[in-house]
């Protein structure tokens, strides 16, 4: 899944499914620089379980960008943003 190559940034998306992909993806890539920013793509539906809340949506979301980055050997200082 990860492209990431030495010295670029990643960029996490995070949407539902993949009409979100196609409609939000194209307009991050002409955003950043493709030189120095990867775009990755986490899927998933937070709002829609009910063991999420107001109170803990973001370390839910927090939650899954770890496992993302564990998963790629990613540093928390390769992450430039999470959308």
């Amino acid at each position: 899944m990860s492209r990431k190559k030495p010295g670029r940034k990643t960029v996490l998306v995070y949407v539902e499914g993949p009409s979100d992909q196609t409609a939000l993806v194209h307009a991050f890539e002409t955003m950043y620089d493709s030189k120095s920013i990867h775009i990755e793509v986490l899927y998933g539906d937070l709002t829609s379980k009910r063991s999420v809340n107001p109170q803990n949506i973001v370390k839910k979301l927090g939650n899954k960008v770890s496992v993302f980055r564990e998963k790629y050997s990613l540093k928390p200082e390769d992450i430039e943003n999470i959308t």
